[in-house]
């Protein structure tokens, strides 16, 4: 009779079973009494299964070799591993041992004991440990490749620190170190790829986690772009716990918690992630992480100014990434346009536009020209055209986007009312107030009857209709509206509301023109106040609000305060539009008048003549907008 041959898994549970019994005989040898001191070294235990099984084990091998361990007091069993969870439980919770990096003293003295002296550079040494995490393998290899091409210290850091491409080749190169076991990998990338192998096999949501913050900014990404919608906390904690484990990220505790990594590491998965093929699906991921995350067009409050402000470097780097299909450049254009209106509101007027005409082309090559989202492009960049002062350009492009709206939306839609706001803005700077009160009232009758007088919108319209009133010089009506918008929004938004602060701005303004200086000087300390704990750096708002605060105090002949004010207005509008803007040059001709009433003349001609020296023969002054002027905001 014969018998059936094993199975495959027969053969495994045959081999193992003999495995077995061979380690429990050495085991017991070990222990017993008689036997010399011995020293075991367990070297790279880095797979838990291995030792406690797991789901990449067959059934009947559950307890694993962990139960191999020796345990005697003639013997001492020393276990390295990458995985500081698994070192605690081989340990049984002792207390292990943690290798941290080098010291900066050691980094250098390792480095220099490698490299010959015509080649050495104490200051970019000290910086090239640092750039290395100071890794004995990186040391190391960055030593060895400064020997062996004969380059110094400082052109090695140069490669490094201008080129990822660069960087990355460097550290992936195999340096022969007689030290290491020949099977061992000689590269910083190599090695770091076997714990990536690792945590991929044995927990796939950590390496997900590693793979999207690798392909975001690495110097510390929110909670809420790494952790998935319908994830546990427990779940999404322990997939942190794993890449902490392995010293791969750092996370932080808190409300605002971060998590990030070293440029190494990042970069180092990076190139695990090209290995595999699934580099551009991760930057897929980021992109539709932040366009799903970012704030679009009407979300962006105040109150998420925090978070959109921790989301920017993210969107910068995933921005720059390459992406072709159709889907990906329509969700690129998405997120364009949010993060340039975040750039509106914080002053960056030329990345805003910049953005807004990526985003417009995009659109225009994918979809119809009269499509919302097309539109919407229209729309946006118009709106940072007006911000830049290109206010003939910003009313071609507003013009298109009400007659597409008008057609396609409908007369009474709100985006189209949107439109017809900014045109109204438009065309009061451009000091065309006939047109503007047509607009401005279409656009005003149309909220009040979509959106009702207690609405936001309702109240950005009536606080146009204000403005427009102050600029006629119609103190009394322009009063009434701008006092009106000033309670409902306090009333409805809150007083510490960047909207409440610019209406409240252009009633001090208005007291000032009435000549109420006292009052005009205490509603801009509250304002002024209020833009610096609410809003970003040196926005065109607190410019404004600035501004007229040196004019009540040069009314009040309190002029060594207003020029000290104006030399900080001039330094803003330089920086954010160039010494050569109309509005950059309003302000030093401001400057300039200060000067002269304050008994300067020698540094008011010199401000002359910076003015006639960027404003091209006087035309600037033409091209003032009318809202500069007048220290009015608009919203």
């Amino acid at each position: 009779m014969r018998t059936r041959p094993p199975t495959s898994s027969g053969y495994m549970e045959l081999i193992l079973s003999t495995l077995n019994k061979v380690i429990k005989k050495l085991l017991d040898w070990l222990q017993e009494e008689n036997v010399t001191e011995w020293l075991m070294v367990i070297d790279n235990a880095d797979d838990a299964s291995m030792f406690y099984g797991g789901p990449h084990r067959i059934q009947n091998d559950s307890k694993s070799f962990a139960r191999f361990l020796p345990q005697c007091p003639h013997g001492r069993v020393l276990i390295t591993t990458r995985d500081r969870r698994l070192g605690d439980r081989l340990s049984q919770r002792q207390a292990t041992i943690q290798i941290t990096p080098l010291s900066a003293e050691k980094s250098i003295a390792l480095l220099r004991s490698k490299i010959s002296e015509e080649n050495w550079s104490e200051d970019d040494a000290l910086r090239l440990v640092e750039y290395l995490f100071s890794l004995p393998l990186a040391i190391t290899q960055a030593a060895a490749f400064i020997s062996e091409n004969c380059v110094t210290v400082s052109e090695y850091l140069e490669t490094l620190v201008n080129d990822e491409s660069e960087l990355k080749e460097l550290l992936s190169e195999h340096l022969e170190d007689p030290r290491r076991d020949w099977n061992s990998e000689n590269s910083v990338i190599r090695t770091w790829k076997l714990s990536f192998e690792q945590i991929s096999k044995e927990s796939p949501r950590a390496a997900d986690v590693l793979s999207l913050l690798a392909v975001l900014d690495y110097h510390g990404a929110p909670r809420s772009l790494l952790r998935k919608e319908d994830e546990t906390e427990t779940g999404f904690r322990t997939a942190l716990g794993v890449l902490q484990a392995f010293s791969l990220i750092t996370a932080t505790r808190g409300q605002s918690a971060i998590c990030k990594m070293h440029r190494l590491v990042a970069l180092a998965t990076q190139k695990w992630l090209e290995l595999r093929g699934t580099l551009q699906y991760w930057q897929c991921q980021g992109l539709n992480i932040l366009a799903r995350k970012f704030p679009g067009p009407g979300q962006q409050h105040f109150r998420e100014f925090s978070n959109m402000l921790a989301l920017m470097p993210h969107t910068q780097l995933i921005l720059g990434y390459q992406f072709s299909s159709t889907d990906e450049q329509l969700m690129c254009a998405k997120l364009l346009i949010s993060t340039a209106l975040f750039d509106l509101s914080s002053a960056r007027y030329l990345q805003a536009f910049k953005k807004c005409e990526r985003c417009l082309r995009i659109r225009e090559s994918s979809l119809p020209s009269d499509h919302p989202e097309t539109l919407e492009s229209a729309q946006t960049l118009g709106e940072a055209l007006l911000h830049r002062g290109e206010l003939q350009a910003a009313k071609t492009m507003l013009q298109r986007a009400i007659v597409g709206r008008e057609k396609s939306l409908g007369p009474l839609n709100v985006d189209t009312l949107e439109s017809l706001s900014d045109m109204t803005i438009t065309l009061l700077e451009l000091n065309n107030l006939e047109s503007a009160e047509r607009t401005g009232w279409r656009a005003l009758e149309g909220r009040e009857q979509v959106l009702g007088l207690d609405h936001p919108d309702y109240l950005v319209s009536l606080n146009i209709m204000a403005i427009l009133h102050q600029l006629r010089w119609d103190h009394e009506r322009a009063l009434e509206i701008t006092e009106r918008v000033v309670r409902d929004r306090e009333n409805l938004l809150g007083y510490e509301c960047p909207d409440t602060l610019m209406t409240l701005n252009n009633l001090a303004r208005l007291k000032y023109q009435m000549g109420d200086f006292d009052s005009a000087s205490q509603m801009l300390d509250k304002v002024l106040a209020g833009e610096e704990m609410l809003l970003a750096g040196n926005g065109y708002d607190i410019q404004v609000s600035l501004s007229n605060k040196a004019a009540v105090l040069a009314a009040q002949e309190r002029f060594q305060d207003a020029e000290s004010i104006l030399c900080d207005v001039v330094r803003m509008r330089e920086s954010a539009l160039g010494p050569s803007h109309p509005s950059t040059l309003f302000s030093i001709e401001a400057l300039a008048n200060v000067l002269e009433k304050n008994c300067s003349p020698e540094a008011a001609t010199s401000l002359h003549s910076r003015i006639t020296q960027n404003g091209n023969g006087g035309q600037w002054l033409a091209e003032v907008s009318a809202l500069i002027r007048a220290g009015l905001l608009f919203d």
